[in-house]
């Protein structure tokens, strides 16, 4: 247990606890497509060139690296990590929650998927999608087991809880954290026979300037729909931007940069406001957050004050 490393007076200020960020991102990277540590999966051993972000063992770096199952593997790691996350809710719960007054709970991860037409199969296709990247670790903490359509596609390779682990998993939460990306199109593709099985079906936004007016725009319009969520009954308790700064990001390193601060990691680490820091910081100080309508008419009129600026600018340079 991670508190286990800490004070007592550190325990009782921290009030909110996850346990792993992201299941399906090292389940999926580490061992799928190879792309994170420890670089199993289908590409282990056919690198993509294109990629030079990849890990050690993908770039041939590292030559202990073996290529791994990706039809077995990924079931494996994410049926553990399931079993390691309920444990650490159990000792929470047995040992430090009664006291200590917080909540604990796990961050996953997953994009949304929308049918390709309106064909029974694309449909389909974008319920299994959803099942098999949200449904595989939402599913287990609420039902204590995994989701039918994985039941009835992978079979055997599927790990099973005993009923005491499933009793452990179900509930194993106090609340849930999505980070979620896009929206994508799910269409039916089925596999040819004698394919070998394999898993395949921070809120981020990357800039690497200090004018970041896209993404102000986009946590405009985003907020303004949350606001709606809730207004129809979502029971949405938080939201966490990625990220404060600039930071050390997975396999990537510090070649990415996804900080409303900007980082000068030349000259002594000195922080720099983007345009979105600023934003954010007079955001939180209203009182009043405009519905989608409303956020469409604001972004119209700063539309239109950008034009009568340039407009403006124009007769002053001419």
């Amino acid at each position: 247990m991670l508190m286990c490393a800490f004070s007592s007076s550190v325990i009782d200020r921290v009030k909110h606890w996850i346990t792993i960020n992201e299941s399906w991102t090292y389940t999926n990277l580490g061992y799928v497509t190879g792309t994170f540590p420890p670089g199993h999966g289908s590409t282990s051993t056919h690198p993509l060139e294109d990629n030079a972000l990849m890990h050690r063992c993908v770039r041939g770096v590292d030559t202990t690296c073996h290529g791994g199952d990706a039809g077995t593997e990924p079931y494996i790691v994410a049926h553990h990590l399931h079993l390691a996350h309920a444990t650490a809710v159990d000792v929470y719960r047995r040992n430090y929650q009664a006291v200590q007054g917080g909540k604990i709970g796990i961050t996953n991860m997953t994009t949304w998927f929308e049918p390709y037409s309106n064909s029974p199969e694309d449909i389909a296709a974008a319920s299994r999608a959803v099942d098999f990247m949200w449904g595989w670790f939402l599913a287990p903490i609420n039902t204590g087991d995994y989701p039918a359509t994985m039941r009835e596609r992978v079979g055997d390779r599927l790990p099973k809880f005993t009923p005491e682990q499933a009793k452990l998993v179900k509930g194993s939460y106090d609340f849930i954290g999505m980070n979620y990306y896009t929206t994508n199109w799910a269409k039916n593709k089925p596999t040819p026979v004698g394919t070998p099985p394999t898993y395949v079906t921070d809120q981020e936004a990357e800039f690497f300037t200090t004018k970041d007016d896209h993404r102000v725009r986009y946590y405009q319009q985003h907020f303004a729909y949350m606001k709606q969520a809730i207004e129809d009954g979502v029971r949405l308790e938080g939201y966490f931007l990625w990220s404060l700064f600039d930071n050390y990001e997975w396999v990537e390193g510090y070649t990415v940069r996804f900080g409303i601060y900007y980082v000068d990691y030349v000259n002594g680490l000195v922080r720099y406001p983007k345009t979105s820091a600023i934003w954010y910081k007079n955001f939180l100080n209203k009182k009043v957050l405009p519905n989608p309508k409303q956020r469409q008419i604001e972004e119209i009129e700063d539309d239109n004050t950008a034009k009568r600026k340039r407009n403006r600018c124009v007769d002053v340079f001419f």
